[in-house]
């Protein structure tokens, strides 16, 4: 059974070192750490020759998917985020506000999962970070798919929305409202706040349980423009995404009665 150890401070452990491709790598904890290594996804070179052939979302940038099974007794699926490409010289005003100036997009989703899970979140389990180079740069992370399999906005453009009940629909925007709202709190903003990144979870016991995704645009320079920002990048997301002007009005109902307190 795999948990979620991590290091006190949330900081990745630098188990490794590779001397050989000049990369490092850290990984969450010692055993997934030699699971990896079965798998053969523990080093940076490995990664770039099996992902090859992923479609990349944009430049220098794609995702991929693995499944690991030696010494589970359930496969287990990993998702790797690679980034490559030159290093920006002038960093973007954006980058030094929010203190990422000069990070890989990998450290970027690291730490912005090990800040939302700091907060209360459910996040991603992170298995491990590498990085190469200071001009020319290579970079990835690999992160464990989580339980719920459809986004919100899959939800609505597969017409899964309207199956819901007007219950679970409203207590579902509540959640979402709420989950930016503790974000805030935490004094975070999140330029990822899409509805893509949303993955509801439905439990019977429970109700609903949010996970979030894709999470290298949190950061710590929160400001009211940016919290405004944040909702204003949800409700586009659903717009997009063709939701019902029903489901739109009562999402920003509910982000006018939170903002009220902010």
């Amino acid at each position: 059974m795999i948990d979620n150890a991590l290091t006190v401070s949330g900081r990745p452990h630098p188990v490794r070192a590779s001397s050989r491709s000049r990369s490092t790598a850290w990984f969450a904890d010692a055993e997934r750490h030699e699971l990896l290594r079965a798998g053969g996804l523990d080093n940076l070179d490995s990664l770039f020759a099996r992902g090859a052939s992923a479609r990349m979302r944009h430049k220098g940038r794609s995702v991929w998917s693995a499944e690991l099974t030696a010494g589970l007794r359930e496969p287990l699926r990993l998702f790797i985020k690679m980034h490559w490409g030159r290093r920006r010289l002038w960093p973007r005003m954006t980058d030094l506000k929010t203190g990422q100036a000069y990070q890989s997009l990998a450290r970027r989703e690291w730490d912005g999962l090990n800040r939302l899970e700091a907060a209360g979140l459910h996040v991603p389990r992170r298995w491990a970070l590498f990085e190469e180079g200071r001009l020319h740069v290579r970079s990835a992370v690999i992160v464990q798919a989580v339980p719920p399999p459809r986004s919100l906005e899959e939800l609505i453009e597969l017409g899964k929305w309207e199956q819901l009940s007007t219950t679970r629909r409203g207590t579902l925007l509540d959640l979402v409202v709420a989950t930016v709202r503790r974000i805030h709190t935490a004094g975070l903003g999140w330029r990822g706040a899409s509805s893509k990144h949303f993955y509801p979870e439905w439990l019977p016991s429970e109700g609903w349980r949010m996970w979030l995704i894709d999470c290298e645009g949190v950061h710590k320079h929160i400001t009211r423009k940016g919290i405004a920002r944040d909702y204003r990048t949800l409700i586009r997301s659903l717009q997009r995404c063709q939701a019902d002007s029903e489901t739109l009005d009562r999402l920003r109902q509910r982000i006018e009665r939170t903002q009220a307190y902010v």
